[in-house]
Order: C-alpha cells, then structure tokens, then sequence
C-alpha cells in the first residue's frame, strides 16, 4: 500500500513524533494531463524547517496533511537545481566574488556546497571539528571579501569582526534559530565601520534568470 506524510502539527521548537505522521496513500489513474511519477531521490533541506512555521516569510507555510513535493532526476537535485541554483546566484549577484578574494561559507551543505566542493572534500581528507574554532579560523582566513551565512548567532557574530573593507555578505539561512529564538548580535557596527554590504538572498527571486549550468548565459 502507497504511504505519504504530512504534516501532523506545527512545532514549536524541536521536531519531535507528533510533527509528521504517515497517512496511506491512494495512487488513482491519471486523468488528462496527468501522469504517475515514480520517486527515485527527494531533498530535504534545512529551508524546509522554516516552510512549517505558520508566520510570513518568502514563501507560504506547509499547510497541513500535505504531501512532500519529490524531485526524480539527481541531476536538478545538485548543480542544474535549486541547489546549484541558489549558489551560482548567491556568490555572482549578491557576493559578486572575484579572483584573489577571501570567502566564508558557514554551514557549507547542500545548496552551498555546489559551489564550493572543497568544504566536502576537506572532510574527505581528514578534517575534524576544531576545539579552538575561533582562533584558528581568524588564524586561517585573515579578513573576509565575502561572507555566505546559513547559521546566523555565533558564527555570524564571529564572521562581522573579520570584515574587511566593503566586504559582501549573502545571508541565506540562519539555522541556530530555526527551532527557537537566534542569539543577538554583538559585532552588528563592524557593517557600518567596513562600509560592508548584508543583503538576504532567495533564489526564487532568480526564478526567471537562467545560468550557465541550463545552457544559457
């Protein structure tokens, strides 16, 4: 029997056993202009924690009982996808990256990680959870040309004390308050001492604009 899930209540904090449930699922014969579409690979990203928060963001919260949207081409789920899609756009529009330059990913996964595979290959080689984070990453990085948030809270407060002048930064996401209140900033005046640059970015707002990766320039 074909099962879907959904959303059973909204969280307010952690998602714990009663956010989804799993509800059978009826397969009907398509209809004109319809069609049965086998699922082989679907996406789940960090985004999707703030899709079930009923409050006003870029786009509409999950409603409840609905069914998780699949993807069936590994292909648009990396590079030629929303994923590649929100990291070409990220670092050309609003990091407007350059040779030479110094950038910073925090949380370098999914979407951000097509654009810089070298975060995941580090793993690969050996990289470990750093016990002195700060200060070997003021050590490693210096200043920063660019700046690409998907934390928010520490990291970020960290990122703005390494600014260096007209620095850009993309902020994405801001996971460490996904599930409850984000930490406030302290270094906030290092934008305005920098003459620095924060812009939010969505990759929706690109829709109509198409890359290099879909044939187009």
């Amino acid at each position: 029997m074909p099962s879907k899930v959904v959303l059973n209540e909204r969280p307010k904090g952690e998602i714990d056993s009663n956010t989804f449930k799993v509800l059978p699922a009826e397969v009907h014969k398509p209809g004109d202009g319809e069609a049965v579409v086998k699922l082989h690979w679907v996406s789940l990203d960090p985004a999707q924690r703030g899709w079930l928060n009923d409050k006003r963001s870029y786009s509409l919260p999950s409603p409840s009982a609905r069914v998780g949207e699949g993807i069936t081409t590994r292909d648009y789920l990396g590079v030629m996808g929303g994923v590649g899609q929100t990291a070409y756009w990220g670092l050309r529009e609003i990091g407007k990256l350059k040779k030479g330059e110094t950038l910073l990913i925090s949380g370098a996964a999914g979407a951000r990680a097509a654009s810089c595979a070298s975060c995941q290959l580090g793993k690969l080689a050996g990289a470990k959870k750093s016990p002195n984070f700060e200060e070997e990453l003021i050590k490693a990085v210096g200043y920063l040309d660019v700046y690409w948030d998907n934390v928010g809270g520490k990291i970020l407060d960290l990122a703005l004390t390494r600014l260096d002048k007209f620095a850009r930064m993309v902020a994405c996401g801001s996971i460490s308050g996904y599930n409850g209140k984000s930490k406030p900033l302290v270094n906030y005046f290092n934008i305005t001492a920098q003459s620095a640059t924060l812009q939010g970015f969505i990759v929706v707002n690109y829709a109509e604009t198409a890359s290099p990766s879909q044939g187009r320039s």
